[in-house]
């Protein structure tokens, strides 16, 4: 992730920009994970996360991180 300064960290934010920063934080944690080129640690990161073997958000993001190795 990229580092952030001190004052970009304890700026006031209007609840857009609270919005925009969860994004920004989401789109580098998926980044994060999709760059990882073992499948056992990404699917021991995302049941970090809370994603559990079995469930439906768990099987999309297997699939999408499969998809992702296969690309050059």
């Amino acid at each position: 992730m990229k580092p952030r300064s001190a004052f970009s960290e304890a700026k006031p934010r209007s609840a857009k920009g609270n919005v925009r920063l969860r994004e920004q934080l989401a789109n580098e944690k998926v980044d994060e994970l999709l760059s990882m080129g073992d499948e056992a640690s990404f699917i021991e990161s995302i049941s970090i996360l809370g994603i559990k073997h079995g469930e439906p958000r768990f099987e999309a993001a297997l699939a999408a991180w499969r998809e992702s190795q296969r690309r050059p």
